[in-house]
């Protein structure tokens, strides 16, 4: 009887390993997707920027 509810412990305590671990993941896989999609909206308003101010310095020499 003893071991069988050691057992049942043990079990129990690995599948709460197991599901805080996937829960682990899910969040540090979400952090990295909203980073990532941080860095892209960056780079995208840097190229924005960018090409706007060469717009208007060509605009200007001419």
């Amino acid at each position: 009887m003893l071991k069988a509810n050691e057992f049942e412990l043990k079990l129990a305590a690995t599948q709460l390993q197991t599901r805080s671990f996937k829960s682990i993941n899910a969040k540090i896989y979400a952090l990295s997707v909203s980073y990532a999609h941080s860095i892209f909206a960056r780079i995208s308003y840097i190229n924005f920027f960018v090409s706007n101010v060469l717009a208007q310095a060509m605009e200007f020499k001419e």
